[in-house]
């Protein structure tokens, strides 16, 4: 498989990332959302990304007790 060399550190996060199952969900959606490219309100993707995985993991950790 052919990647281009500026994705390769964001392939590399991903892996990581999806390593650990307890994180997993969040990271999948820190990714998705910071790749989307969404912009809010002038603030960009990789704000978003972060709030998203952020409020997703303090879900989860809140409802596993």
């Amino acid at each position: 498989m052919l990647v281009k060399p500026a994705a390769a550190p964001a392939m590399l996060a991903l892996v990581t990332a999806l390593g650990d199952e307890e994180h997993r969900t969040a990271a999948v959606v820190t990714f998705v959302t910071t790749a989307s490219g969404l912009s809010l309100f002038g603030i960009g993707a990789a704000f978003w990304g972060m709030l998203a995985g952020g409020v997703l993991l303090l879900a989860e950790r809140a409802s596993r007790g």
